[in-house]
């Protein structure tokens, strides 16, 4: 039987503007905006996907492992590189992204055990 964790996710930062962006993803997932903290239970075989908008300022994405190891991986616009956080903190404690973008643009934002592969 495979232990199931809780992962909190907190979305914080100071967005100026909310640009309208569509929807650029034919999978499943949830816009994460400012405010109260996501409280989401993941499993070693279970990935989840945010779509998070980033205007002229930073926003800062914590997640923080309770119980089992995460990564995070932001995918912004289209020919950047994967911004990939996975520090060696075990099962408990944060993994903290910082999105900047030089215009508006929209990041998809994976949460998943480091082991799993595929998208």
């Amino acid at each position: 039987m495979r232990r199931r964790s809780l992962a909190l996710l907190v979305l914080a930062g100071l967005l100026l503007a909310w640009p309208a962006f569509p929807d650029r993803s034919q999978e499943e997932s949830e816009l994460l905006l400012p405010g109260p903290a996501l409280d989401r239970a993941i499993t070693s075989e279970k990935a989840h996907v945010y779509r998070v908008e980033v205007g002229a300022e930073p926003v800062l994405v914590l997640i923080d492992q309770q119980g089992i190891d995460l990564m995070v991986e932001a995918r912004g616009p289209a020919g950047q590189e994967p911004l990939i956080v996975s520090v060696p903190n075990n099962r408990w404690g944060p993994e903290v992204l910082v999105l900047c973008a030089r215009a508006a643009a929209e990041y998809r934002v994976e949460v998943r055990h480091p082991v799993r592969r595929g998208g």
